[in-house]
């Protein structure tokens, strides 16, 4: 049908932009219609790679994990999925380590609003003033919520840990991409990083919904 044929010319666009395929088949014919496997994707078939993945179908994965969670959040990490694909990997990094400190905010606030009194409130409100940076106020969230460790299901406390790696795995990341580092990221280094967003999401709303 019509709209198969744009379906199928969309995503050839795409193995094109992923360096998967390449337009042009041999010297005397190097252009469209004409199409090839460039040596990086023949490279995935032979070591039987994890290939390009659906972005709507990832994405959709996410919003089955965090619902209609914040707007900011998905705003930042549909645009890292967007750049990943697009081959702008420090982009891809940038907005993957915002939308991981704004789940962080997230959690803050609701573990704000399990605080009994208006002077723990103000206690908390000051140490996260204090901290300043991203790292450091998560660090200040991550001893509290550890403190109340052995009220927390089995699962749940024994997810923190993973929660505290993954947090400062991306923050470094992100850190080494927003500054002039000369850093720079491979597709596989970004890939890894997307591939174990959604388990530390999870976590993450685990523990939302556990303390609200």
């Amino acid at each position: 049908s019509h709209s198969d044929q744009l379906l199928a010319q969309e995503l050839i666009w795409e193995l094109i932009i992923q360096g998967i395929i390449t337009p042009g088949m041999n010297v005397s014919n190097m252009d469209l219609p004409f199409l090839r496997v460039t040596e990086y994707g023949k490279q995935c078939i032979t070591e039987k790679r994890i290939l390009p993945y659906d972005y709507g179908q990832y994405l959709a994965g996410i919003r089955s994990i965090a619902g209609n969670l914040d707007s900011i959040f998905s705003l930042y990490l549909e645009e890292s999925v967007q750049a990943f694909l697009k081959g702008l990997y420090l982009s891809a990094v940038i907005n993957l380590g915002i939308s991981s400190e704004r789940l962080a905010d997230l959690l803050a606030d609701d573990y704000r609003a399990t605080l009994p009194t208006l002077k723990q409130v103000a206690t908390f409100d000051d140490a996260m003033k204090k901290a300043r940076h991203a790292s450091k106020k998560f660090d200040a969230l991550y001893t509290r919520i550890c403190g109340m460790k052995n009220n927390m299901p089995r699962d749940l406390a024994e997810s923190l840990e993973m929660v505290r790696y993954l947090v400062e795995i991306i923050r470094r990341e992100r850190n080494d991409a927003g500054h002039p580092t000369g850093r720079r990221f491979t597709r596989d280094e970004v890939l890894v990083l997307l591939l174990t967003f959604p388990p530390h999401l999870r976590a993450i709303i685990s523990l939302k919904r556990w303390l609200q």
